[in-house]
């Protein structure tokens, strides 16, 4: 799935990228890019991937040029907004989900997927 997002936007990343997404946030990766790329030409990402807290993280590199702070302020409400959205929306098929310590690790997972995997309905791990 992560490869999709990469070939639809060949210019907005680095090379290599590292893009390891599962398919339910592809909705908020494409987001992600899209309010990059309104926002100044020089904007790229070099990863996108599940972080150690089960939320997307997204690291943005800047290519050489002139940055106000307003474009560097907007980058970490960008980033900030995507990493807060993919905490409620399933990793694997972008449904409501919640923030879960499952089998394979701590993931937002809907209550159908929550289920698929054993667990009970459960909300917010701590």
């Amino acid at each position: 799935m992560s490869q999709v997002i990469v070939h639809a936007h060949p210019d907005m990343f680095m090379s290599p990228p590292l893009v390891e997404i599962g398919g339910g946030w592809l909705g908020v990766a494409e987001k992600v890019i899209q309010d990059l790329k309104s926002l100044h030409p020089g904007l790229r990402v070099g990863a996108m991937f599940k972080d150690s807290q089960g939320m997307l993280q997204v690291d943005v590199a800047f290519e050489a040029g002139d940055y106000d702070s307003d474009i560097l302020d907007r980058v970490l409400e960008i980033t900030s907004q995507a990493r807060l959205y993919s905490a409620w929306a399933c990793h694997v098929d972008g449904k409501p989900g919640w923030l879960v310590d499952a089998p394979d690790g701590r993931r937002p997972l809907c209550p159908a997927c929550q289920r698929r995997r054993g667990l009970k309905g459960m909300r917010h791990a701590a």
